[in-house]
């Protein structure tokens, strides 16, 4: 039911358990207070350790989509429709929600062990000073080499 400040390849993450109610409304209001009327492009994504996850969660999956996530060089979030087994209040007024495959060690393995998919949300580090929220030490590789934040939808 808590929130974390997580790294990753794309910046810093505000992130919970998504199939947690709590931690869901929680990390949703953030978001509105945040970004409020922005659009869908930056709501919570939801970080999968591997592909076989994807089937847990999205209905009639093409798994095409696959290979083409094989040739992007930088973290993407790609939308679906079709969502079972998350929390409500991630999913957009259509039903859709954005999922990632996780490619830093860290995140691969935190979202592994935990058993459970994370949704993210991606802040500034010093935001998550500001909600006093529990932040991870800084040592992924991307975080050390100095990766950009860029937003895909």
């Amino acid at each position: 039911g808590q929130l974390v400040g997580i790294p990753g390849r794309a910046g810093w993450m505000l992130a919970g358990n998504a199939i947690n109610e709590t931690a869901m409304e929680a990390l949703m209001e953030i978001y509105r207070k945040w970004f409020g009327d922005t659009g869908d492009a930056l709501r919570p994504v939801i970080l999968l350790a591997d592909e076989r996850d994807f089937v847990q969660y999205i209905s009639a999956l093409d798994l095409a989509v696959f290979d083409w996530m094989a040739l992007q060089n930088d973290p993407v979030a790609i939308w679906f429709d079709g969502i079972i087994g998350l929390d409500g209040c991630l999913l957009t007024e259509s039903g859709s929600a954005a999922f990632t495959l996780v490619q830093d060690d860290f995140n691969k393995h935190l979202v592994k062990r935990f058993r459970l998919p994370l949704a993210a949300l991606l802040v500034e580090r010093d935001r998550l000073i500001e909600l006093k929220i529990v932040i991870a030490k800084e040592h992924t590789k991307a975080i050390g080499n100095g990766f950009t934040r860029k937003f895909f939808v």
